[in-house]
């Protein structure tokens, strides 16, 4: 026969921790999320221009599109640099996360995409830019963009 008895419930409720095990907790808790900030944040990163060396951030770049063995980097303040470095250097000096490789010609920064097509003559568009996408690389940016 079955018996419904309250002595088998086991209690849900945690015991009540003191105030200073509370502020213990929370300042880890608050410890380990601006760390986590830290390791997601870019970092910003030294480029040689003809000019001499410029700080970056990678926010701050809209796209880089390549010209030989030279970079023409644009920047979101409408600046534009042009570096001796090829497009493939500059790629490995960029968070890959955030920048994206759609074309042999261009990389370009997520952050800054509006739209893109996929038809037959495959874009991504940024604000007033439209850069083509190469056949290789649509699924990448299928995958890359719509997860």
């Amino acid at each position: 026969m079955y018996s419904n008895t309250n002595s088998n419930i086991i209690p849900l409720t945690r015991p009540k921790m003191s105030l200073q095990d509370q502020i213990i907790q929370l300042r880890e808790t608050i410890s380990m999320m601006i760390q986590q900030k830290e390791l997601l944040s870019p970092k910003p990163f030294w480029l040689k221009t003809s000019g001499g060396y410029m700080k970056l951030s990678i926010s701050s770049i809209v796209l880089c599109e390549a010209n030989g063995n030279y970079t023409d980097i644009q920047l979101t303040n409408g600046e534009r640099l042009f570096i001796t470095k090829t497009l493939k250097h500059v790629e490995s000096l960029l968070d890959s996360s955030q920048m994206i490789r759609c074309h042999q010609s261009f990389l370009v920064n997520q952050q800054h995409i509006k739209s893109f097509t996929l038809g037959n003559n495959p874009k991504i568009f940024l604000k007033d830019i439209s850069i083509p996408i190469s056949k290789r690389k649509k699924h990448l940016i299928i995958s890359t963009l719509l997860q």
